[in-house]
């Protein structure tokens, strides 16, 4: 894919829709082949061979044809990219000083010093509110520029602005750098070593660091590694790794008394990374320590950060209870969140919420409840807004209720819909196992419809080596492996997967 396929792909509709409202405004012939070939290259039916799609354009297919339609596709290329700065200038707030900034120097270079002036205290404004201070390095350049002509502009108090900038900018620059290359080693970093230390990593990156390794003392710098460190291990699934390093992160920002009332929504956002990562790690039992820990925090400050943070306390409490086999409390809980105004604000609060009833209806057996609260769930206005992952998993799941609850025509009428819903996303290979449990459920439903026996042993022992290659996660709600397990050896389900659980742990 190259660079013109690759920005196409890229756009969103909003950014299609806008650069075919410009493209429109000329009536060329040259621009109604730029619009053609967009559409052509957006659904990709001449990927793999554009003679065809030359000959669309031009009727041919020869050199001289072939230049004009690179000329064409360069076009296309400048075309978008004057549409992008067009729409993202004035409405991207990450990039809308710049938009002031050329405004500043057009109308300076036409001598018109006064509107200058004018969009550069709005660009300044802007670039403080955003600390970008690179960004106000480029802005103080204009405004020194804009002192040498007839501008009333206190040329010592923008000095000295400038001059405390750029300490910030040096410093910010210090931090980059160190970051950047932090993130390059962790990006490297065999993280399947059983002896594998981020700690030690970050340890000797400091060491090499000469006048650069104040980044690691600096609070600004501590956050940042913090925030670099957490990404890259949640991407890569390296939680062992994470709970030491998040240990040792709590423990220094703790020791030199970092954690304040400014800081505050960093110390939840850490602890509630530790318990998640401690969950992953099937360590059940300090997990239950640290919820204590974070809802007493929480509470600090007056509270400031309380409902930011109390949706992810009911999550990881659920999942925690689940985990540990207590049922009982586990509705308990669900019903004590769904009762809180401040949680029930947010639609996709409601439908976790929801989902996770379903499931915990489900583990006890009570099909017909989890099958209501499903519907329920998908009745809700913020259910589309769900990730499409997400509500891959919830109809798979609502599909294996229903098929519990003997109903086996819904499961049957569902199927189809469902694979045609998700086909692209089920295509991916993060999504075998979910293609290929589809499949299995599709064999055991059409046996039941039609009163014949399947081979449970051999499906199941075909599939497990599979889904097993997967992490289970708080998406799939239940393990398909498990599902076909309870059906072969006629054991519920939750049994099997708190023997799971505590093997695990």
């Amino acid at each position: 894919m190259d660079i013109l396929e690759s920005i196409i792909v890229s756009l969103s509709s909003d950014e299609v829709r806008r650069f075919k409202i410009l493209s429109n405004r000329f009536k060329a012939d040259d621009e109604k082949k730029v619009l053609i070939l967009f559409d052509a290259i957006r659904c990709q039916k001449y990927a793999k061979d554009d003679s065809a799609l030359v000959k669309l354009l031009y009727a041919g297919n020869s050199p001289k044809t072939r230049n004009r339609y690179y000329r064409l596709r360069n076009k296309l290329v400048d075309n978008i990219e004057k549409s992008l700065i067009f729409y993202h200038f004035k409405y991207k707030d990450s990039i809308h000083a710049y938009y002031d900034i050329q405004l500043a120097i057009m109308f300076r270079e036409r001598d018109q010093f006064r509107l200058s002036l004018y969009f550069l205290k709005k660009a300044e404004k802007k670039a403080k509110a955003l600390n970008q201070f690179d960004v106000l390095e480029q802005i103080y350049e204009e405004f020194t520029r804009l002192a040498e002509k007839d501008i009333e502009i206190e040329i010592e108090k923008l000095l000295e602005k400038r001059r405390k900038n750029l300490a910030v900018v040096n410093q910010e620059r210090q931090n980059t750098e160190v970051i950047a290359l932090i993130t390059q080693r962790l990006m490297k970093f065999d993280f399947a070593r059983s002896n594998a230390s981020v700690l030690a990593l970050l340890a000797e990156v400091k060491a090499g660091q000469g006048d650069n390794a104040n980044v690691f003392s600096s609070l600004r710098g501590r956050i940042q590694i913090f925030e670099t460190v957490r990404v890259l291990l949640l991407k890569k699934g390296a939680f062992v790794q994470f709970v030491s390093f998040l240990d040792h992160t709590i423990a220094d920002f703790e020791t030199n008394e970092l954690f304040t009332q400014e800081t505050h929504a960093i110390r939840l956002t850490m602890r509630l990374n530790l318990i998640t990562s401690l969950i992953k790690v099937y360590d059940f039992a300090r997990a239950s320590e640290e919820i204590r820990t974070f809802e007493k925090e929480m509470k600090l400050f007056a509270q400031q950060n309380y409902f930011t943070f109390l949706i992810d306390y009911y999550k990881t409490k659920i999942e925690l209870l689940k985990y540990q086999g207590q049922s009982a409390k586990v509705e308990k809980v669900i019903k004590e969140a769904l009762a809180k105004p401040e949680i029930r604000r947010v639609g996709t609060n409601v439908c976790f919420l929801l989902r996770s009833l379903a499931d915990q209806q489900f583990n006890k057996q009570r099909y017909q409840d989890a099958v209501g609260t499903l519907a329920r769930l998908k009745a809700e206005s913020d259910y589309k807004l769900l990730a499409d992952e997400v509500r891959l998993f919830i109809e798979i799941f609502e599909l294996i209720v229903h098929l519990e609850a003997s109903d086996f025509q819904f499961t049957h009428h569902h199927l189809k819909p469902l694979r045609k819903s998700f086909r692209t996303l089920l295509k991916t290979d993060k999504m075998a196992f979910a293609r290929k449990f589809l499949d299995i459920l599709a064999r055991i439903n059409n046996a039941e419809i039609n009163q014949r026996k399947v081979s449970l042993r051999v499906i199941y022992k075909n599939f497990k080596p599979l889904v097993r290659k997967f992490e289970f996660g708080d998406d799939n709600i239940v393990m398909y492996d498990l599902i076909l397990l309870s059906k072969l050896e006629k054991k519920p389900y939750y049994e099997l997967f708190i023997h799971e659980m505590q093997a695990r742990t």
